[in-house]
């Protein structure tokens, strides 16, 4: 009773499925797979996982999940799951066998436990994207550098004026 209450309420989102094959269906949800997902447990058990991870489901990724788990192994991976208004949720899952000793070949017990790291995923996107625009404007600086001291050299007054005034409207308009 103990162990049920405390699978029901707990902080991250828990799913027991059973595997058959190459087909996972979802068998019980906790409350906080329903709020991290928005799907209601009446939404979702008896379906397949792949119904709500779109094609994101890959096929060669879950067989090599299948494989580990198998093997006895904790696998971790990091999915989109499509929620009811059709937006994702990251969801960082941790699979693990639920049989002790060695499962039915023909139907077996996962655990599923899980959680939102939909705001890491998009600080993590935000962040290459700054490092991308970073590393282009230093490239970008570094040449202007480059190409402005070639000018100085040069004697040419008025290829030096030209260049200058294109490059001061260029830099004005980078700089925002």
């Amino acid at each position: 009773m103990l162990r049920a209450a405390a699978a029901t309420r707990a902080g991250v989102g828990i799913t027991v499925l059973e595997v058959d094959g190459s087909r996972l269906t979802m068998m019980w949800v906790n409350e906080r797979f329903t709020g991290i997902t928005g799907r209601s447990t009446t939404e979702v058990v008896g379906r397949e996982p792949r119904e709500f991870f779109g094609d994101r489901w890959d096929v060669a990724a879950f067989t090599d999940i299948a494989r580990r788990v198998r093997a006895g192994e904790a696998v971790e991976v990091t999915l989109p799951f499509r929620r009811p208004e059709g937006d994702l949720v990251w969801l960082r899952l941790r699979l693990t066998s639920a049989l002790e000793g060695r499962p039915d070949e023909r139907s077996e017990r996962w655990v599923a436990t899980f959680d939102d790291v939909t705001d890491a995923i998009a600080r993590d996107e935000s962040l290459r994207v700054s490092i991308t625009q970073e590393r282009r404007a230093r490239e970008s600086l570094a040449l202007l550098v480059r190409i402005s001291r070639l000018l100085t050299e040069s004697d040419e007054s008025e290829v030096l004026g030209v260049v200058s005034a294109v490059l001061a409207s260029t830099v004005a308009s980078w700089a925002g």
